[in-house]
């Protein structure tokens, strides 16, 4: 994905394809005619459209692989550096630097934010700004009424592979930084910008030709009172706390003992904590007055970086309580959560289904394999036993059979279990078949399950 150009850029693109049709004798006239009306078009678009992003204001940027962040949606910007923060509505030059954490900052995030009108914010985060001012600056950023930041980051631009590199002097060029805009200039010959734009603000540097800016989203509420964000987050069963020491993380209440996670322990603790709850959409994230920059990026790169993110979403809780003391119980949960990870599934069921039927079946197995964590003992032999009732297309009811000895699961975990087989299962319709059916499926533990080409 290209950089984006800015709206003078784009006019002058419109511009140059007008100029074949005026050399065209039964367009001559048609062009002329429209030329006045088209005179307040550059304008227009300059005042409805964001400018070019300013990159080399923003200073030293993360730099990820290629395909980690995602696109960025040209929100407003809230760029920080080592004495505060700047708000930019992203149409033109930055605003007056900000004290970080004053009422101002909080004030300028609110007004932006209005004029926007979706909530959120490209925060451009250097790797070296102080954590107290970084600290101040989110806590500025939510008083503001922040509802996402997209935490910005720095990826490769791919140039060949079907792709010339921009020619310079080209639009692409200016964009990318490829060919030093003049004051006032959105790309190289392009006309005079309108005054209080900046449009030339381009990357520079000798990496900002094949760079571009993508990001990472961090969610942001206050507490189960903010709207459904506020809500979902306060219930996450996952809560991680970041200090400057590390990660510690609360599954379900208990805090994980051991001194918080950093570095290759950080990676292994996160796909631990992955592994044992597979379904959990939303990882609620509370954050210390001295985390650094650089622990913010590496959080949100392993959560949700790349084309398979170990979560849907990462939500900063602004006014989170502190994680609960910890507990060796806690350990032994997550153990047991990550024994019964990815494991198989088979089917037992009185005749199979029309293709398209049986196939819906099967995917579905494929999910209820995602369940067996939440049972937190070892099954049966021969796998964990659900009934499944399908009634007129649809699930009319889930049974788990009563385990005996060691093979039984506390109540809570028998509960959790049989509400994650019905939100699996609640999600296949049998059109074909709508006679009431009765499945088994049997969810068998990665060690004492069949192969994976028996399971499905």
């Amino acid at each position: 994905r290209s950089p984006w150009p800015g709206p003078r850029a784009l006019w002058d693109r419109v511009a140059r394809s007008l100029d074949p049709l005026r050399g065209l004798p039964r367009w001559r006239a048609v062009v002329a005619s429209l030329a006045e009306a088209d005179a307040s078009l550059p304008d227009d678009l300059v005042i409805t459209l964001p400018a070019a992003r300013p990159v080399e204001r923003w200073g030293a940027l993360p730099k990820a692989p290629l395909g980690t962040g995602r696109a960025e949606s040209l929100a407003p910007i809230l760029a920080v550096h080592d004495e505060g923060a700047t708000v930019d509505l992203g149409r033109g030059p930055s605003l007056t630097p900000l004290p970080a954490g004053a009422a101002t900052l909080a004030g300028a995030v609110e007004r932006a934010l209005t004029r926007d009108g979706r909530g959120h914010l490209l925060l451009a985060l250097p790797r070296l700004v102080p954590a107290p001012v970084l600290a101040a600056t989110l806590r500025g950023a939510a008083a503001g009424g922040v509802e996402v930041l997209e935490v910005a980051l720095l990826e490769p631009r791919l140039v060949g592979a079907g792709t010339a590199a921009p020619a310079p002097g080209s639009d692409d060029a200016a964009a990318s930084g490829s060919a030093a805009a003049q004051p006032g200039q959105d790309g190289a010959g392009g006309p005079p910008a309108p005054s209080g734009r900046d449009d030339a603000a381009t990357p520079a540097g000798a990496d900002a030709p094949r760079a571009v800016v993508t990001q990472l989203p961090l969610d942001v509420a206050r507490g189960e009172g903010d709207g459904p964000r506020g809500r979902a987050l306060s219930a996450a069963r996952v809560r991680l706390a970041l200090s400057g020491r590390g990660l510690r993380a609360s599954l379900d209440g208990t805090t994980l003992p051991g001194p918080p996670a950093r570095g290759p322990d950080l990676v292994t603790r996160l796909d631990r904590i992955v592994a044992a709850f597979p379904r959990e959409p939303v990882l609620a994230l509370s954050l210390a007055p001295d985390v650094a920059p650089a622990q913010l990026h590496e959080l949100l790169r392993l959560i949700l970086g790349g084309p398979e993110p170990r979560a849907r979403a990462l939500g900063w809780l602004v006014d989170a309580p502190p994680l609960p003391a910890p507990s060796p119980a806690a350990a032994r949960r997550l153990a047991a959560r990550v024994a019964l990870a990815g494991g198989t599934v088979t089917l037992e069921q009185p005749f199979p289904l029309r293709p398209e039927d049986q196939a819906r079946l099967e995917r579905m197995a494929r999910e209820l394999a995602t369940c067996l964590p939440e049972w937190e003992t070892r099954p049966p032999r021969g796998g964990l036993s659900a009934e499944l009732t399908f009634d007129g297309g649809l699930l009319d009811a889930v049974s788990l059979p009563k385990a005996r000895g060691r093979d039984r699961a506390a109540p809570a975990a028998r509960v959790r279990t049989r509400a994650c087989l019905w939100q699996v299962a609640g999600q296949v319709r049998l059109y074909s078949h709508t006679d009431r059916l009765h499945v088994t499926a049997r969810l068998h533990p990665p060690a004492a399950g069949p192969s994976r080409d028996q399971g499905m």
